[in-house]
């Protein structure tokens, strides 16, 4: 990736955080359900694009491992976000990615609903579903089914609480 692309992609993630900063609050007197929901947004945006990263990052360090055979081992995605994510990390990314409004067939979290299940659905490309599904297979064999995180609400103090924590 050529310096300048990268200087290119770097602010253009800026403006996308600051203009959902300003987006989030800039209308205090929303109702505290749509806070909410532009909240989530946000955080669900912002932690697609770190686990983008380190997606890259992953792939990046397999196709160095391939070229350079004397290179570190090349670890499962899993693996990869257990080394370098913490428990809190990844539990707060899946409770934040388990609330995206990206696909309509993913919003329902008590089951199947078959409407949401036609055939115009199931090329979803809805990266926070995919993360959160992975994110929860990776905590679960670590430790353990039962200690798996569960889908759970966001309330305004809890949005507050991660939109200081991952968007500073």
């Amino acid at each position: 990736m050529s310096n300048g692309y990268q200087q290119s992609a770097i602010l253009a993630i800026n403006c996308d955080l600051i203009r959902d900063k300003i987006q989030l609050y800039a209308s205090p007197q929303l109702v505290a359900e749509l806070q909410t929901d532009i909240c989530v947004t946000v955080l669900a945006k912002k932690r697609v694009r770190s686990l983008d990263n380190e997606f890259t990052r992953w792939v990046l360090m397999a196709d160095d491992h391939a070229r350079n055979l004397d290179g570190p081992d090349i670890v499962p995605f899993s693996d990869h976000l257990m080394n370098t994510l913490t428990t809190e990390e990844l539990n707060d990314s899946f409770k934040i990615l388990t609330h995206c409004k990206c696909c309509r067939r993913h919003q329902d979290l008590t089951g199947i609903n078959r409407t949401n299940y036609g055939f115009k659905h199931r090329l979803c490309k809805c990266p926070c579903r995919h993360y959160s599904r992975r994110i929860w297979r990776t905590i679960a064999a670590v430790e353990g089914i039962a200690n798996a995180p569960q889908p759970s609400t966001i309330d305004k103090v809890e949005c507050k609480r991660l939109t200081d924590l991952y968007i500073g």
